[in-house]
């Protein structure tokens, strides 16, 4: 009889750490969660293709390591959001606020794909994107002061009219990358790659270090 209720637990606690486990990796593709209240939830390690955010609250949410490709977070708000390795190719953040607020820390890109994803008019004002991959993305009319490109690749970006004050691009790779009516005040580009390949159009880079 114990043997029998050791397997019966051993083989519970299988079925019990598989079901989770399934529940965790399930795809939500083309998932709703527009306009909804997703404070603090947990949407790490998830199939997220083509889901829409639009307009929800994301503020402190988890993505990490997230398949998010064609997601929408359009009008969506995400202070403190956490996209640590995600993957978010031609993922809209179009008029989002992901930037960092009185009493919220700014959301967190760090080694997240990118690619062609697209920043219009959002304020993501101290965002995060060490590593990243943000090659073809869209920043036009974006506020991004103070934010955190370093080591990233921005290979083929337009910065069109976007507020850059303060943002660091230490060793990032600029090849290719057009900075159009940008406000550049004391940003960062020290260090930066590939700077002579960069086009600086009509963009303001009074205090700038390491200007080209």
């Amino acid at each position: 009889m114990k043997n029998q209720n050791t397997l019966f637990f051993a083989s519970f606690a299988a079925f019990t750490s598989l079901t989770i486990s399934s529940l965790l990796f399930t795809p939500l593709a083309n998932a709703q969660f527009a306009g909804q209240n997703l404070q603090g939830r947990n949407f790490s390690n998830r199939r997220l293709e083509r889901a829409s955010f639009r307009g929800a609250n994301v503020t402190n949410a988890r993505f990490i390591r997230s398949i998010l490709n064609n997601a929408s977070f359009h009008g969506a708000t995400g202070p403190n959001a956490n996209f640590q390795n995600a993957e978010l190719r031609n993922a809209s953040f179009y008029g989002a606020t992901f930037g960092r607020r009185s009493r919220s820390r700014a959301a967190n890109f760090q080694s997240a794909v990118l690619i062609r994803a697209d920043f219009y008019g959002a304020n993501i004002n101290g965002v995060n994107f060490r590593n990243a991959d943000l090659r073809r993305a869209r920043f036009h009319g974006t506020d991004a002061r103070n934010v955190n490109f370093g080591n990233t690749d921005l290979q083929d970006i337009t910065f069109y009219g976007a507020n850059l004050r303060r943002a660091n691009f230490r060793r990032a790779n600029l090849r290719g990358v057009t900075f159009h009516g940008a406000d550049m005040k004391r940003a960062n580009l020290c260090g930066a790659v590939n700077i002579r390949e960069a086009r600086f159009i009509g963009s303001d880079l009074r205090g700038a270090s390491c200007r080209p």
